[in-house]
């Protein structure tokens, strides 16, 4: 990958030989030497004095913060919200969890609060095109009530729909047959182009529509980037589960372990959420199947073990 930000540590030095090349041929100049480091000076400062220019837009209200505000305002709590990367920030129940045990608490005791069921579409800096099976409407049509894209990400994809063909799909089959309801430019303030889409298809919030309602999931593909495909799974699951949902979510955990050149700590996870939800379902036999299927093709020798020892754990916990 190469950003531009890579350069940032060479700024100093440049300036610094700027200088020098001023002050080294200034003197040579004779009464044209004051000119001389004057334009010199406005050289070195030009690239500053136009991005000044620019500045005023910092000053607006960020596109993803009005995004928000229109979301909180707009948008029933229990909403799937699936957004892109450098999209709008809200509560989800995977931002709650990642606060301290005591200060959840006060959060969700605030009348204002409101909870949502969001889902974020993986984006990877290396090998972009490992996010493709997650970009596929199909998935999200029977599940979301809302899908949030960012020029942020979605320019990157259709500079090159050779490369992205899936991403670049994607887009048109939501702006085709979703409903466009909001779109922040930054014309309106800083930051990127936040656009967001309405499931015409769906009329109350995820959260009061039927554990049913699981919805298909990305097909499964070699992971190029083996430990990132289970993050979006374990995510997925999380959000059924902490909404109660556990045996869909159950499902999308052990949908997830399909994906076996997922190193152990990834797929360690995605068994525990399954059996977890497998074990408060009241599933104890499902649970030790599915032990039993990991136990016959482990993907590690510390994946066998952990597995074994599991095993001890719900059979003297059985007994």
């Amino acid at each position: 990958m190469k950003a531009e930000r890579y350069v940032l540590p060479l700024l100093p030095l440049a300036a610094l030989y700027a200088a020098a090349l001023v002050a080294h041929f200034a003197p040579r100049l004779g009464r044209w030497r004051h000119a001389a480091v004057a334009l010199g000076c406005l050289a070195c400062a030009a690239p500053s004095i136009v991005a000044l220019t620019h500045e005023d837009r910092r000053a607006r209200t960020d596109t993803r913060t009005l995004a928000f505000q229109w979301i909180d305002a707009n948008v029933p709590a229990g909403s799937m919200i699936v957004t892109e990367p450098y999209g709008p920030e809200f509560m989800g129940v995977i931002e709650l969890q990642a606060i301290e045990a005591e200060v959840r608490e006060v959060v969700r005791a605030r009348p204002d609060t409101k909870l949502y069921a969001g889902v974020g579409l993986p984006m990877y800096q290396v090998m972009p095109e490992n996010s493709a099976p997650f970009y596929d409407l199909s998935i999200y049509d029977d599940r979301a009530d809302l899908i949030v894209i960012s020029s942020s990400i979605g320019s990157r994809y259709r500079k090159d729909p050779q490369r992205y063909p899936q991403h670049v799909q994607f887009y048109e089959a939501l702006e085709r047959t979703w409903t466009k309801v909001q779109e922040f430019d930054p014309a309106q303030g800083s930051g990127p182009r936040i656009t967001i889409y309405r499931n015409p298809r769906l009329t109350v919030p995820w959260v009061e529509r039927p554990d049913s309602t699981e919805g298909k999931l990305p097909r499964i593909t070699r992971d190029m980037l083996p430990g990132s495909a289970s993050g979006f799974y374990e995510r997925l699951g999380f959000v059924y589960e902490a909404y109660g949902f556990a045996r869909a979510a159950s499902k999308i955990y052990r949908y997830g372990l399909q994906q076996r050149e997922q190193p152990f700590e990834m797929r360690q996870p995605l068994l525990n959420g399954a059996l977890r939800c497998q074990l408060r379902a009241g599933y104890g036999t499902e649970a030790l199947a599915l032990l039993d299927e990991i136990e016959r093709q482990p993907t590690s020798p510390a994946e066998l073990e952990y597995v074994q020892r599991l095993r001890q754990q719900l059979v003297k916990g059985g007994k």
